[in-house]
């Protein structure tokens, strides 16, 4: 690793007006007359930007092991500066390749790129790409970490591409990777898992986004709650955009609301939806677009569950594929309101199950047919719907 020391007597020396010159250094007296050369500054590493030295941040760089490379590894430079740093950034147009899961195990971290698009993180072992915390140990959890404005790729076959762990012991409430934010990333080719794995809480994402070749997109579990997520854009999953709660039975997952998501050409199983809201309370989707996530098998754009408690939805538009209902509601107390569909569809809503409860109001077709209403009411038993009004 190059001296920080170094970089921080340049910076002395600057501020004091007597910086590293390419002549040998001379202390003048009161009546030297010796005509000082002009100002010369001579970077001891060009890899790094002025704006890098001067606000003193380590780069990855700084590190050895550390390649602007996708043909080196450089797992071993990364992890390193990891565990050293409190703060780390990235050159714009970074590009590395990792052999195993890069490890944030300090309180507070921030690793920030100087690109959303150009800086990247490439990964060919199978396993998670990034974990924020370190479920190794029994004080390994990370909480108010920062990670923003780079890429990570896959090679298809990882199982995760940014993990917030819980703690590493479910026993009780203790802390876990919780209050990070996430800006500005983007995650493809996660082939075997999620984009984004959240098990801990008051987590904040922005502008997160997959485009191609994940498994799923963001999986909400444990004890993700009060989780709120700005603007995601999730499409082409293989299977579903978003599931909010892992077991059915568990409702530790709740509070989290998503704003201005995207989520389109996802699917799953037959039965499943490109949204699945498991056992999870209160749950929310503001200003939500769905578009053509029955092409890959899904039957619902939404699934709700009967374990599924307060749920609320508003402000959607759904567009083609799906041939069934666009929401299927087995849940307690959900809200449903202005749903604009363009395409044929079943039914807006499908209520199924014996707990289902819900206030649905305000749907409207900008295009096709709803040939079994609007509602269609299975939860007590009718074959076909007696809803055709847009409320209900």
């Amino acid at each position: 690793m190059k001296s920080r020391n170094e970089r921080r007597l340049f910076l002395k020396r600057l501020a004091m007006g007597i910086a590293a010159t390419t002549l040998a250094e001379r202390t003048l007296s009161a009546n030297d007359n010796t005509v000082i050369p002009p100002f010369n500054v001579t970077m001891s590493d060009s890899s790094r930007t002025e704006q890098e030295i001067f606000r003193d941040i380590p780069s990855v760089l700084d590190y050895d092991g550390v390649y602007n490379s996708l043909t080196q590894d450089s797992y071993e430079g990364l992890q390193r500066a990891f565990d050293n740093e409190r703060e780390l950034v990235m050159p714009r147009d970074f590009r590395c390749k990792v052999s195993q899961p890069l490890i944030i195990k300090k309180r507070g971290f921030s690793l920030r790129g100087g690109s959303k698009v150009a800086t990247q993180i490439h990964a060919t072992h199978n396993g998670n790409v990034i974990e924020v915390g370190d479920i190794g140990s029994t004080s390994g959890f990370a909480p108010r970490c920062t990670l923003e404005n780079f890429s990570i790729y896959g090679s298809g076959i990882q199982t995760g591409g940014i993990v917030l762990w819980d703690k590493k012991s479910n026993s009780g409430w203790g802390d876990a990777s919780k209050a990070c934010r996430l800006s500005n990333l983007i995650i493809n080719d996660i082939g075997g898992g999620p984009m984004l794995r959240i098990r801990s809480w008051a987590n904040y994402i922005e502008h997160v986004e997959t485009t191609q070749g994940c498994l799923y997109g963001i999986i909400l579990e444990q004890q993700a709650l009060s989780n709120t997520f700005i603007h995601p854009y999730i499409t082409g999953c293989i299977k579903e955009g978003i599931i909010i709660g892992d077991l059915p039975e568990r409702e530790e997952t709740c509070n989290c609301s998503f704003y201005g998501a995207i989520v389109q050409q996802c699917g799953g199983e037959a039965s499943s939806g490109a949204i699945v809201i498991n056992g999870a309370a209160s749950t929310s989707f503001y200003d939500l677009y769905l578009e053509r996530n029955g092409e890959k098998g899904a039957s619902y754009d939404i699934n709700i569950t009967d374990k599924a408690v307060l749920t609320e939805i508003r402000n959607v538009t759904s567009r083609g594929a799906i041939k069934s209902a666009l929401i299927r509601d087995a849940g307690i107390n959900t809200v449903v309101r202005n749903v604009w569909r363009y395409g044929d569809a079943d039914s807006i809503v499908r209520r199924v199950g014996s707990v289902v409860t819900g206030d649905y109001r305000g749907f409207f077709l900008a295009s096709g047919n709803t040939p079994n209403g609007n509602i269609r009411d299975l939860a007590t038993g009718q074959a076909t719907g007696r809803y055709t009004t847009s409320d209900y």
